[in-house]
């Protein structure tokens, strides 16, 4: 355990408390030195084509790697509070306007490196340190086109840049630290991959990252929060704060997958103080507890000198004290891991693109560390603007609160909305859910969402059949996928846009075709039912409205 608490000495109060030094890592016999100067303040990352990361302080900094990990590897700038500062232009022609910024794999000095808005760029023109055989286009300063935007394109009809495509959290064989859309940040920084304008959050075609971040939200209608059900952007912060503090209607997630690579004993989160959603004080918990109990916090259970320690196993929240209840899920070690969480911070704290690291441990040693970026969240639920039934149209007033348990807004439990027996076909009308805006993107506080699978079920979790769902706005598309997207079967073609209540989807469902078998019937009482929005890359990444409806 010495090891590691020298390794956090080493950095003081910059970055490098959350983006290890080398010198815990085993290097390889054969190994290569980048020096170079950066502005005082800064930590130098480097990031490998395979997504391992490097930091060390700046001003005169050296690294001192094997010469597989320099090859093809990237560097960028991250300043003291823990913002990422951008990539280093090692070299660039402007009258061409095509930058280098990989490394040969081979020592040699990138000279004085001087800042410029969202990059850097590295004096030394000549020098054997520099691929020359990769370039990637930039302006006629050497800016790349994702620099300062944290990979968001400017425009969203950009060419995309796929190469495969994944359906998972992680993929051990994607290339997590190549620029693969070569807008000159990596893909395991990178918040939209593959440059189609989808983020990687909802992207089903984007390269996988090594590590990948998730989120989760869903409310009663009661307590909808969407931007067009009758809020604006004070009061909607308001309320995603409140959800934040609370416990189990809320969760971000970081997943990754070592793949082959020989099983850690230990995985851990660390970021600059700062950042406070991971800093060693976060006073996040833990996603799944609290409901019977005071909820878990989420710190060092290790004892090894990192605040917040991942699991062991590859269940959702596991570690060396969870309890049996998993099923079996956390034994270990194992390559596989992902943890949901809880921020309890205002959403102010919790922004988009910031950085964090994951440390793999071996025998109390650093043995490898991942850099990532946080991927936007869901700031609210899609929600329902108006419902069709039996020829008659409710609108949903969420002004209206009910009163000792009755009355309230259209679809609300003590005032469901009402279906004749028959005919059991209704018409959702609803907003798409907002995100988290990027705001160095220069995107706005929210955007709502494209690119999302929608779907519907009754009670708890029943699979609608085939053909219950029919798309009415033209954007939807019926989009079976595979069977973790059973419960979305449409498909919204439009991509994020500037919030706009105008801008409405629906869909038609046939309750008759979601009743039966283990589902309820849904009869003559209020019945809970549900519309849900998910990624079309991972079906665990959602945002739901529960409503209610009943049949007479």
């Amino acid at each position: 355990m010495k090891h590691i608490t020298r390794t956090l000495a080493l950095a003081g109060l910059l970055v490098v408390t959350s983006l290890p030094a080398m010198s815990g890592i085993a290097q390889a016999a054969a190994t290569v030195t980048i020096t170079g100067k950066t502005p005082t303040n800064y930590t130098v990352l480097m990031v490998g084509k395979n997504g391992n990361s490097t930091a060390v302080k700046g001003g005169k900094f050296k690294l001192k790697v094997s010469a597989s990990t320099a090859k093809g590897a990237s560097l960028h700038l991250v300043s003291s509070n823990g913002t990422y500062s951008g990539p280093v232009v090692l070299k660039y022609d402007k009258k061409k306007k095509s930058g280098n910024t990989l490394l040969s794999g081979k020592s040699g000095d990138v000279g004085s490196i001087a800042m410029k808005t969202g990059y850097s760029v590295a004096a030394a023109k000549k020098t054997t340190a520099i691929s020359t055989s990769t370039k990637i286009p930039v302006s006629t300063a050497g800016k790349p086109s994702g620099a300062g935007r944290m990979g968001i394109p400017t425009s969203t009809q950009a060419k995309a840049v796929r190469t495969f495509g994944v359906s998972k959290w992680a993929d051990g064989d994607a290339p997590n630290g190549a620029d693969t859309d070569k807008d000159g940040l990596p893909n395991t920084l990178d918040i939209d991959d593959d440059n189609d304008g989808k983020i990687d959050l909802v992207d089903d075609s984007n390269p996988s990252k090594a590590i990948t971040t998730g989120s989760l939200l869903f409310l009663d209608i009661s307590k909808t929060i969407n931007l067009h059900a009758g809020m604006n952007e004070t009061s909607m912060q308001a309320a995603i704060d409140s959800i934040f503090k609370s416990n189990n209607n809320f969760w971000l997630g970081l997943g990754l997958n070592t793949g082959s690579q020989e099983a850690p004993d230990g995985i851990h989160i660390s970021c600059a103080a700062d950042v406070l959603w991971c800093a060693p004080s976060s006073p996040a918990t833990l996603f799944g507890t609290g409901t019977n109990g005071a909820a878990e916090k989420w710190v060092d259970k290790k004892a090894d000198g990192f605040g917040l320690s991942l699991p062991k196993g590859n269940g959702p929240n596991c570690d060396t004290t969870s309890s049996p209840m998993l099923g079996g899920m956390c034994g270990g070690p194992s390559t596989n891991f992902n943890r949901q969480f809880i921020p309890q911070l205002p959403s102010a704290d919790v922004k988009p693109g910031s950085l964090f690291t994951m440390n793999f441990t071996k025998g109390g040693s650093i043995a490898k560390s991942v850099a990532g970026s946080l991927s936007p969240y869901f700031a609210s639920v899609p929600a329902l603007k108006e419902i069709t039934a039996g020829g008659q149209v409710k609108n949903i007033d969420y002004s209206l609160k009910a009163v000792n348990g009755s009355g309230g807004a259209s679809g609300t439990q003590g005032n469901p909305i009402v279906v004749p027996a028959s005919n059991k076909t209704i018409t959702l009308t609803f907003w798409r859910p907002q995100r988290s805006g990027v705001d160095v993107a220069g995107e706005g506080k929210y955007v709502d969402m494209g690119s999302l699978r929608y779907g519907f079920y009754v009670g708890v979790n029943r699979i609608c059949d085939s053909g219950a769902m029919t798309p009415v706005s033209s954007t939807l598309l019926s989009s079976a996928g595979s069977q973790e997207f059973a419960h979305t079967p449409l498909l919204d073609t439009a991509k994020d846009s500037i919030p706009n209540a105008s801008n409405t989807l629906s869909f038609t469902v046939d309750l008759s075709k979601c009743e039966g078998g283990t589902a309820p019937t849904i009869g003559s009482s209020a019945q809970m039912v549900t519309l849900i929005a998910s990624s079309p890359g991972n079906a665990g990444i959602k945002a739901y409205q529960d409503f209610y409806v009943k049949v007479q």
